[in-house]
Order: C-alpha cells, then structure tokens, then sequence
C-alpha cells in the first residue's frame, strides 16, 4: 500500500485508478542480476508457454526478463557486439573504471595573448 503522504496532493485523490497498487516493478539491472546468478539455468512457468514448434518453445516474458536475457544471449556470442554487451553488463554492476587526468597550469602568462579587463 502508498504511504498517505505519497498519495496526498498528488493527483491521486482526484484520479485514484492512477495508483499502482503493485508498486515499482523489477528494473532491468535486478532481473539481469537474477538471471547472471542461476548458473544458466532460468525457471519459466508453463503458463508463460505461447506455442511449441518442433525445435522451439516460445515463451512470452516481461520486457525486462526478455531484455536482460537478450543481452546475456548478446554477451555470450563472438565479436565486438558480444565484447560490447559484456562490457555494459560490467559497467553496470561495477561501475566505469575511474580516469586520471594530468592537468598542467602554467603560472606565467603565454606570450602574444592579451586579455582586456
């Protein structure tokens, strides 16, 4: 349930079909995390089940699972399209590594360059 405070003011109390009453869903970075983490192993309900051909099942899934699955799907295949997913995948959960920069500040003025004040 929303706290009241969240709700007051807002808007809600004039159009409460507004509300989610399921709250924030999964993000991305949690149900790719999930999925990193079973080992290759993903459970998908029968219920998800759309239609079977003869090599394939066909699974309908949120867009996040779908996303996050496609991504790792990306990260495992050759080239620099598998090297750039892995690298997102990293990043995400890692962070970017830091850079250092040198910055040198010269203490005398550089010849020919004139401000006016």
């Amino acid at each position: 349930m929303p706290k009241p405070e969240n709700i007051i003011g807002k808007g809600f109390d004039k159009h409460p079909e507004n509300i989610n009453k399921k709250g924030r869903g999964i993000s991305i970075k949690n149900q790719l995390k999930e999925i990193l983490l079973k080992d290759g192993e993903l459970p998908i309900p029968i219920t998800a089940l759309v239609r079977q051909t003869e090599t394939h099942y066909i699974f309908k899934l949120p867009t996040q699972e779908a996303l996050a699955l496609k991504l790792v799907n990306t990260a495992m295949s050759k080239g620099t399209n598998g090297f750039n997913a892995l690298k997102l995948m990293l990043e995400t959960f890692d962070g970017r590594a830091t850079q250092t920069v040198q910055a040198e500040i010269r203490a005398e003025p550089i010849k020919g360059i004139t401000f006016n004040e």
